[in-house]
């Protein structure tokens, strides 16, 4: 029986290693399952901060195009008003002239003194 006795001496030998090497490796995954939690965590926070930033930035292009709107408007405007301003120019000198005409036909039938 000695030889029976030995070869349940190693298969318990055999046992206990397998059971010692599962914990080992269940102790190992934990903290590797630990770990990648942790990476997980920072990947959203990280994940999170950029969503966060293309949304100001979104919000910032909306902006600037705003701005870029008005500004086109306004110029628009000047535009408009120095059009309207050559015009009333033009108007005035037109007139301008008219009265010098009118002084002159005025002056010519006053008797010289």
């Amino acid at each position: 029986m000695t030889n029976s006795s030995d070869r349940l001496d190693r298969i318990e030998a055999l046992l206990e290693r397998f059971i010692a090497n599962s914990e080992a490796e269940r102790a190992a995954s934990s903290e590797r399952l630990k770990e990648i939690e942790l990476i997980q965590q920072s990947n959203a926070k990280a994940i999170q901060a950029l969503a966060d930033r293309t949304a100001g930035d979104r919000n910032d292009r909306a902006r600037l195009y705003q701005a870029m709107a008005d500004l086109a408007s306004a110029q628009a405007g000047y535009y408009q008003k120095l059009e309207s301003q050559d015009q009333l120019i033009e108007t005035l000198s037109r007139r301008q002239g008219e009265i010098v005409q009118i002084l002159k036909v005025l002056s010519d039938r006053l008797p010289d003194r």
